[in-house]
């Protein structure tokens, strides 16, 4: 018993003690900074990675080309010389060749493992691309009143390999369309509409298209509009050896007309080349050359195209525009980080 109180009442070891005890949170708190200063570092080097990603996948989306963000992620990754064991990197679409990359890693901690295992960061990265163009232009809407139905007209871009429908790109803003673009109808007011251009490009990849809205017997009547019936025609416009192909579903649909000149293009005029109205009964010229960046293309539409098992009187005046062909590159590729 005298031993046992001897040890509690003997005071010499304590600062030992208190010591000992105190260097454990002294090395842990060491250790947390210098874990921290490397998570630092690496996070630095994710988001190096992260960028390099971004810019490289929108160069390749411009270029109507895809590849995957893991492996592209790794590669640059890879280069920075960090070693990093497991990482997850993810690739999406947010606008026009705008491309945002995500990448995460789990970093191991060294010296305080024994306060937190690991470190879980994460970076992000937007980059953009673009190349400009020579736009289309929509020279002027040439619309027969002759047709008894309601026809509209719109333009959107198609991506062949997506098999996407897109919004058209404005060349003076840049902005590209939420949904399709109207550009005329066959109604009194939109005839009497004045003559108006719309300057208009798609992304590598796409080609200008055109959606024909046909209702019924309902020209004059906007009720008629509401109840009668209703023809979607989309031409998802393809491109072979620079020709643009009109993937209607019906045959005998539009009918297309290459114009050197304005002029051309134009039925009013002495050089015109193009069919005059109620002209019936007929076959379709079909373009079969290429319409080179300032050339016209005439489009004539008629509106109950054979095929369908109703009467048509295959005029192909039923709505009629004319376009001003574009689409040649300006220049090189613009790619930048947004974010």
């Amino acid at each position: 018993m005298d031993l046992v109180n001897r040890f509690i009442s003997d005071r010499r070891g304590a600062t030992v003690i208190a010591f000992g005890l105190s260097v454990v949170p002294l090395l842990g708190l060491a250790g947390a900074a210098v874990d921290y200063g490397r998570a630092t570092s690496v996070k630095a080097e994710l988001q190096r990675a992260a960028d390099a990603t971004a810019i490289h996948l929108a160069t390749m989306s411009l270029q109507g080309r895809q590849q995957d963000a893991q492996e592209v992620f790794a590669g640059l990754l890879l280069q920075t010389g960090v070693d990093v064991p497991e990482f997850t990197a993810t690739a999406s679409l947010v606008g026009t060749h705008r491309v945002r990359v995500d990448a995460s890693a789990a970093i191991p901690m060294t010296l305080a493992s024994f306060l937190v295992p690991q470190v879980d960061v994460g970076v992000t990265a937007t980059a953009a691309a673009n190349q400009r163009t020579t736009p289309f232009e929509i020279e002027r809407a040439n619309l027969s009143v002759e047709a008894a139905d309601y026809n509209e007209l719109r333009i959107y871009c198609f991506h062949e390999d997506r098999r996407e429908r897109l919004g058209v790109i404005h060349s003076e803003s840049g902005l590209r369309e939420d949904g399709f673009l109207k550009i005329a109808d066959n109604t009194n007011e939109g005839v009497a509409a004045a003559p108006e251009t719309i300057s208009v490009e798609c992304g590598p990849g796409e080609s200008l298209s055109y959606h024909l809205i046909n209702i019924r017997n309902a020209r004059t009547s906007a009720a008629a509009r509401r109840t009668n019936a209703r023809w979607d025609h989309y031409t998802d416009t393809t491109m072979r050896g620079g020709v643009a192909q009109y993937n209607t579903e019906y045959r005998d649909l539009i009918e297309t007309i290459r114009c050197r000149t304005a002029e051309e293009c134009d039925p009013d005029h002495p050089d015109s080349i193009v069919p005059g109205n109620a002209q019936r009964n007929r076959t379709p010229a079909r373009n079969t050359e290429v319409c080179n960046p300032g050339e016209y293309m005439y489009f004539g539409w008629e509106d109950r195209p054979p095929y369908i098992g109703q009467w048509t009187d295959q005029d192909y005046d039923d709505i009629r525009v004319v376009m001003r062909c574009g689409g040649e590159e300006l220049g090189p590729m613009n790619v930048v980080l947004v974010d």
